[in-house]
């Protein structure tokens, strides 16, 4: 056969080979076609398509979101504000140094947690508890309230009292001074150092659970003791002994 017919049949085939690759690419690509297709149909529907979704959300981000007063939120910033006291408060009291601008540091850190305390405090004050249990060994006294946190400790058939600097109990009246104890509520460690006569030592000191009461004498500020069952009234120390619970409920005596 001749070169040139050579030359023919070559160039046929090869232009049939393109045509038929042209061919398949067109079918390779209508999918892509077909979904470029749908993309834009969903993007220009204004009922159900993504800019209506976009719409939406540019709405919402818009929308300005009322704040919640959640006193459980309250309650959770006032416990990092008590933890923070007792932290700078531990720290400045380690150092006995007569320097104006530490006095005043203290000062500012009591102030403080005197504030937090009292918001606390007040609510529980307001309150009406019918007695007191022992967190030394569940001991329960009941007590009658005379006034706004001022309480009958009853106990043996009478009233805890004090007589000078000794105690006993006595027939019931509230309107002798020296029968009288309030509730001072306790919420964190600080708080309960500054009650107590000897602040360096505090007894399970990593068991403390907050918050408690102690119970204090209106005439000596002596705090009442449970001591193996034994009631005493002592100077007011970090003692487990003079760690009480408050109770809603009304206790047998």
């Amino acid at each position: 056969m001749k070169k040139e017919n050579w030359c023919s049949i070559i160039a046929v085939l090869l232009i049939g080979a393109i045509i038929y690759l042209l061919m398949d690419f067109k079918k390779s690509i209508q999918p892509f076609s077909n979904m470029q297709t749908e993309l834009q149909n969903k993007l220009s529907d204004t009922d159900s398509g993504l800019n209506n979704d976009i719409d939406e959300i540019q709405t919402l981000l818009n929308t300005n979101v009322p704040l919640i007063d959640d006193s459980e939120i309250k309650n959770i910033h006032l416990d990092d504000l008590n933890k923070q006291f007792v932290e700078y408060g531990g720290e400045l009291n380690k150092y006995n140094l007569k320097n104006p601008i530490i006095d005043e540091l203290k000062k500012t850190v009591d102030e403080l947690s005197n504030i937090a305390t009292k918001k606390k405090l007040r609510k529980k004050i307001s309150k009406k508890y019918q007695g007191i249990k022992s967190e030394n060994n569940g001991l329960e006294l009941k007590l009658d309230e005379i006034d706004n946190n001022k309480y009958l400790v009853r106990m043996n058939g009478g009233c805890l009292s004090i007589n000078d600097k000794d105690y006993d109990v006595y027939k019931c009246n509230p309107k002798d001074n020296n029968q009288i104890f309030k509730l001072n509520h306790i919420f964190n460690e600080y708080s309960y150092a500054n009650q107590a006569t000897h602040q360096n030592y505090a007894e399970d000191k990593h068991l403390v659970k907050y918050p408690f009461v102690v119970v204090k004498s209106n005439k000596n500020n002596n705090c009442i003791s449970n001591i193996h069952n034994n009631i005493r009234v002592l100077p007011c120390d970090m003692l487990k002994s003079q760690r009480w619970n408050t109770l809603d409920n009304e206790v047998c005596h």
